[in-house]
């Protein structure tokens, strides 16, 4: 696989650890509801949906080579979302 290509598949994994976090904050009332039949078929619908985003931004990329390096920036991108969204609440929250 060429270099830019391998480039762009870091950011754009990056980039979706950061859009998929920022999608179950957003969505968390939905997927983490007290009845299970609910809680069951809303996260399977989630994440097959995110899958299948994700596989067909790769399949676009790079023709659909998943390597190691891209879970582990979806994993960076995820907690580096999480520490922006803490930083954010705690900035809001300082001045009340």
């Amino acid at each position: 696989m060429p270099l830019s290509q391998q480039i762009l598949t870091i950011f754009s994994s990056f980039g979706y650890g950061l859009f998929f976090y920022l999608l179950v904050y957003f969505n968390r009332k939905i997927l983490f509801q007290k009845k299970l039949t609910k809680r069951l078929v809303s996260n399977i619908l989630f994440i097959l949906d995110m899958t299948l985003i994700y596989f067909i931004m790769i399949r676009y990329i790079n023709n659909g080579i998943i390597t190691y390096y891209s879970y582990l920036f979806i994993i960076i991108g995820i907690i580096f979302q999480k520490f922006i969204i803490t930083r954010i609440k705690d900035y809001l929250n300082r001045d009340r």
